[in-house]
């Protein structure tokens, strides 16, 4: 039987060189092969042609040995025009094979623009196992499920399976040799087959997700696919399209995709901060951080997958984050807390870390919760043990002082009554009236002392009135110098006023502005030894002060802020160098903060102490 092909467009295929043909044809030996020019010489075969037909390169193919029909069939397609020629030939004798009976095929080339013709000769009884083979392959795809369909190079349909025919719901009538959009009308859209179409013109993959439903309303997915065959060159001979059930596949990410959404929604909805990085070699690079994390530190969440925390955070916390991932390797413990602050807020910090051996990296968690409530509430806690340890302190001071600035005055009374008796018994009355002054002056200190008691308790009470006026400031000055310049000079002190020719007015209450000078200049007074105290004042544009300075015992400055409470003295307890019970500071401070003015206090051990009196300036229209 001779079967002939031709196309009415012969092939023709040039090559250089033989050598060239060579290595671009796959030349088996496995199945005689051998080409040869327009006169039947041999130019060229293989082993297999060789031990085959007892023929070798330069001998003429076509002459007595060979079968009469073969040289008849091959010198009349040398005479023909046709590309291609194959006939099924049974030889009069027998090849090395079992067989005799072979399939030839007959091809045209051109090798340097010169003719030349291929046979290759195959056995029937191996294209019979090839076609078992083929037959295996066509059933393992038919019984194996598999949604198939083939088209040949123009894209029209060659081979369906049985499953993709139950698919499409067509039949192999129905879309056999169209073309392969046809028998996916109504299963995509119009768009989506313009799309294949436009693959297959550029000879590129294409692949569509279709949802469909069975015969019994099952609920499936398929994998469209189209893929090009190629052999050999760049020009693909067939296309295979595919449809592949990836239900399973798109059931287990949506499972996998509703749990890293159930995570998230848990990650964003916990209070704390939470921040996950992840180990890069010397780097380490932000997972994933909530939302909270992301408000607090100003960082768009979008932003910082695999970014390095160099990028994203600031020096401080990328510090303490970096300090407690290195102690956290080094010592090898489950975690690390530490501190941190941001924003007037406190937070506890802790790092534990996960290692995932499947791509072995490691990943950092770090939480912060926020404990700006517990520690404020600390704060004041200790504030107030500080506040209770003061109390106490003060109350034993209150007691102590007390104790001795009643009993002091009252001893004094006491012997002064009965040393009066003894004159009153004796008639020495001048004796007498020498010691009612100094009894006078006893009960004036011991009055003195439960008013400024009183009055200390009227403004820890915000009880005490403020009556403001406007006065000069220098007014009030020069009346306290001229009541203590005497006792100054009795003490053996130079005592001197310094004030400006301008009126320096203020806004305060008379009364209580002189009581504050007047504690303070008596103060000074009392506690300098020698040297000179000086009453002095100034003003500005915004301010009035007024200040007293002396060349005293001073004091340590750590100390001052305990003077300006009540009852505070420097030195305390029955051994005490100077008498009082440690009041005058705290009135002069607290009215001088009640009328709206500043209290400073500047002192050091040994060189004297100066306190300034800071109050707004007022201004009227003659002295502006």
């Amino acid at each position: 039987m001779q079967q002939l092909h031709h196309d009415g467009n012969p092939l023709k295929r040039n090559y250089n060189t033989l050598a060239e043909y060579k290595l671009i044809e796959d030349l088996p030996d496995t199945n005689p092969l051998a080409i040869i020019n327009a006169d039947c010489a041999i130019v060229y075969c293989n082993n297999s042609f060789k031990n085959s037909f007892s023929k070798t390169e330069g001998e003429a193919f076509c002459d007595s040995q060979i079968d009469p029909d073969l040289v008849h069939m091959v010198r009349g397609f040398i005479k023909s025009h046709y590309s291609s020629f194959h006939f099924d030939l049974q030889l009069g004798y027998n090849f090395l094979n079992e067989s005799n009976n072979y399939s030839v095929d007959v091809e045209r080339i051109y090798i340097a623009s010169v003719e030349y013709f291929v046979l290759r000769f195959t056995s029937t009884e191996e294209r019979l196992k090839l076609e078992d083979r083929l037959n295996t392959i066509h059933n393992a795809i038919e019984y194996g499920n598999v949604p198939v369909i083939i088209t040949e190079e123009s894209g029209k349909v060659i081979y369906i399976t049985k499953s993709i025919e139950k698919f499409l719901n067509k039949t192999i009538e129905d879309v056999y040799y169209s073309f392969f959009t046809s028998a996916l009308v109504g299963l995509i859209s119009k768009d989506d087959l313009l799309k294949a179409e436009e693959a297959f013109n550029t000879n590129k993959e294409w692949t569509k997700v279709v949802a469909h439903f069975d015969e019994r309303g099952s609920l499936s997915y398929k994998e469209l696919r189209i893929n090009p065959i190629y052999k050999g060159d760049d020009r693909p001979v067939n296309y295979i399209i595919t449809a592949n059930d990836i239900t399973h596949y798109l059931l287990k990410n949506q499972i996998i995709k509703e749990s890293e959404k159930k995570l998230r929604l848990i990650i964003n909805n916990i209070s704390d901060l939470l921040l996950i990085l992840k180990a890069d070699g010397d780097k380490i690079l932000f997972e994933n951080a909530n939302n909270n994390f992301c408000e607090v530190f100003s960082i768009q969440k979008n932003k910082i997958s695999n970014n390095d925390i160099n990028d994203l955070l600031d020096e401080k916390f990328k510090t303490e984050i970096r300090s407690a991932i290195d102690e956290l390797n080094q010592k090898n413990t489950i975690y690390i807390e530490f501190e941190s602050n941001r924003n007037h807020k406190f937070y506890s910090g802790k790092v534990s870390y996960l290692d995932y051996n499947i791509t072995q990296e490691r990943f950092y968690i770090v939480t912060l919760t926020d404990v700006t409530t517990q520690k404020n509430y600390e704060y004041q806690l200790k504030k107030s043990i500080y506040k209770e340890k003061q109390l106490n302190k003060l109350k034993t001071a209150f007691l102590e002082n007390m104790s001795h600035e009643i009993r002091t005055p009252f001893n004094a009374i006491a012997g002064y009554s009965e040393i009066i008796q003894d004159c009153i018994e004796s008639g020495d009355y001048t004796t007498i009236n020498e010691f009612m002054v100094s009894v006078k002056e006893v009960l004036n200190r011991v009055t003195n002392l439960f008013g400024n008691i009183v009055e200390v308790s009227q403004i820890e009470s915000n009880e005490i009135s403020i009556e403001k006026v406007v006065l000069n400031c220098n007014q009030v000055l020069r009346s306290v110098f001229a009541k203590k310049i005497e006792f100054a000079q009795q003490s053996g002190l130079e005592f001197t006023i310094d004030i400006e020719e301008d009126e320096l007015l203020i806004e305060v209450d008379w009364i209580k502005l002189e009581k504050i000078v007047m504690t303070l200049v008596e103060n000074s007074l009392k506690y300098t030894n020698h040297g000179q105290v000086v009453l002095a004042s100034s003003g500005n544009e915004h301010t009035v002060e007024i200040t007293v300075m002396d060349t005293g015992e001073g004091m340590n400055q750590e100390e001052i802020k305990f003077l300006l409470e009540p009852f505070s003295q420097e030195e305390v307890g029955y051994t005490r160098k100077y008498q009082g019970a440690g009041l005058g500071l705290t009135i002069a401070y607290k009215l001088t903060k009640m009328m709206g003015g500043s209290f400073t206090v500047l002192s050091e051990k040994g060189t004297g102490t100066k306190i300034t009196l800071s109050f707004p300036r007022v201004f009227d229209g003659a002295n502006r």
